[in-house]
């Protein structure tokens, strides 16, 4: 095998990778690596430069540069709040700031006051919930089943499935937090699908801390 071979294996490689990274920037930054090196596999071919494959890649690079560029002027131009700040530190670690800046626009924030029914089991939920500060209480058959607290979700479950509330949610203490409409939230999420994925492992990461408690 020559070696200008190897060359072609990294350029395949890099695509290989761009195509499982979620994030928009990172997908794009190893994308224009992967033309790179594969415009060094092109030039050096064994029997001439393929400029016609040349001449194209170098224009998805200039493309890739632009795009990189915008998104890097995007994202400093998005500022959060102290809260929102800390939200996107913590919970939402694997969105994108323009991700997070989307899921934030459909949502809601909240101040609830103890004793404040949030599900009801066997009713429909209309929201999917996020506490920022707060416990909220979760009761199956009328027996309390585990506390929620900051950072755990209410209702991620009924809107994964489209199914009625499986327990009742009740605040122990005054909470906050962050409501999405289900019809809204799913809208956003279908028109987004690294939004959306990035979303899934939120809710997968929220259900593992539940199973655990």
């Amino acid at each position: 095998m020559e070696y200008v071979d190897f060359f072609a294996h990294i350029a395949m490689l890099l695509f290989i990778i761009s195509f499982i990274v979620t994030d928009m920037y990172y997908l794009r930054l190893i994308a224009l690596f992967a033309i790179i090196f594969e415009i060094i596999y092109l030039y050096m071919a064994p029997d001439n430069p393929l400029w016609v494959f040349i001449v194209w890649d170098l224009i998805f690079l200039s493309v890739n540069i632009f795009q990189i560029i915008r998104l890097i002027k995007q994202n400093q131009t998005i500022s959060f709040t102290d809260i929102e700040k800390e939200l996107f530190d913590t919970m939402f670690s694997n969105f994108s700031k323009l991700e997070f800046l989307k899921l934030l626009r459909v949502g809601t924030w909240k101040t609830l006051d103890a004793g404040i029914k949030i599900t009801e089991s066997g009713q429909n939920v209309k929201n999917v919930h996020l506490i920022f500060n707060g416990i909220v209480e979760v009761y199956s058959q009328g027996e309390r089943i585990y506390t929620l607290k900051d950072g755990q979700l209410i209702g991620e479950m009924s809107f994964m499935n489209e199914l009625p509330a499986t327990a009742t949610t009740i605040t122990l203490t005054q909470t906050k937090l962050i409501s999405w409409d289900q019809d809204q939230l799913r809208l956003l999420l279908k028109r987004n699908p690294t939004l959306q994925y990035a979303m899934e492992r939120v809710f997968n990461k929220d259900l593992i801390s539940k199973m655990t408690q």
